[in-house]
């Protein structure tokens, strides 16, 4: 019995669970990036939605993933309805339907991952382990750039405190988001007899190179330091002032100008 079977995760066999599992697994994704900084449940969350893309039809596993990357963005993106509704000002079935929109946008790309990767595996770890990153990496890089992109939540961006954090200086977010999901995939490995010793060092391993690289520095401070100022009001500023957002902004950036030319005359 494969281990999807064991767990209950084939769609075949219970696909309203499946999906809830994945959708959940999404969710909770989103506690690995800040502010919450759990770095390390990403191969937990990542779990789920290699184990379903392993074992499932194409159609199923698009289907899955779409609710794992809905269940991702829905937990991921809820500022926007306070960015458009509260600080936007627009109609709460606005923001509502705005969010919902991108929601579904950006769970079509997990889609296309889940299709793409269950066509090519057959059900093979090895495979997994081979395809599973490079399929991630594409639709990271691509939704990260079509249509003007929306490159939030990239797994990378969840590591800056983690052993991964020493490969960003030299793959940047987009490949540290392929070691984590190579390594999650060879976790996934393990479970299965076959090069068992092999999927164990694949899995530590970038982990355990990102902790020897990160105390390297690849940069020096060169010439005399600069000193920038940052100005930004609370929304209750702007709420006080009785004015709209347009004009308060106005003045906002006339006096931040203003701050910035008194501090660069010293």
């Amino acid at each position: 019995m494969s281990w999807p079977d064991r767990a209950g995760l084939l769609p075949q066999r219970r696909p309203l669970t499946t999906r809830l599992v994945l959708f959940a697994a999404g969710c909770a994704l989103t506690l690995a990036f800040a502010p919450f900084g759990l770095w390390y449940i990403v191969p937990l969350g990542l779990a789920p939605l290699l184990l379903v893309v392993l074992y499932a039809t194409p159609r199923d596993a698009a289907l899955g993933a779409f609710c794992f990357g809905a269940g991702l963005f829905l937990c991921g993106t809820y500022w926007l309805y306070i960015s458009i509704h509260v600080f936007g000002r627009a109609p709460l079935l606005l923001a509502i339907a705005l969010m919902v929109a991108l929601v579904l946008i950006m769970a079509a790309w997990y889609a296309l991952f889940g299709w793409l990767v269950a066509r090519l595996v057959h059900r093979d770890p090895w495979r997994l382990v081979l395809l599973a990153p490079a399929a991630w990496l594409l639709i990271e890089w691509l939704r990260g750039w079509v249509l003007s992109g929306f490159p939030w939540l990239s797994l990378g961006y969840s590591q800056v405190d983690s052993p991964l954090a020493g490969w960003l200086p030299l793959g940047g977010v987009y490949g540290v988001s392929l070691l984590l999901v190579f390594s999650s995939a060879a976790a996934i490995a393990v479970l299965y007899p076959r090069r068992r010793p092999l999927a164990v060092l694949l899995a530590v391993l970038p982990w355990l190179l990102g902790a020897l690289l990160r105390p390297l520095s690849y940069t020096s401070p060169a010439g005399d330091a600069l000193t920038a100022t940052l100005i930004s009001p609370g929304t209750h500023i702007v709420a006080l002032a009785g004015m709209n957002g347009s004009t308060a902004m106005l003045i906002i950036s006339i006096v931040a100008l203003f701050v910035i030319r008194v501090i660069d005359s010293r």
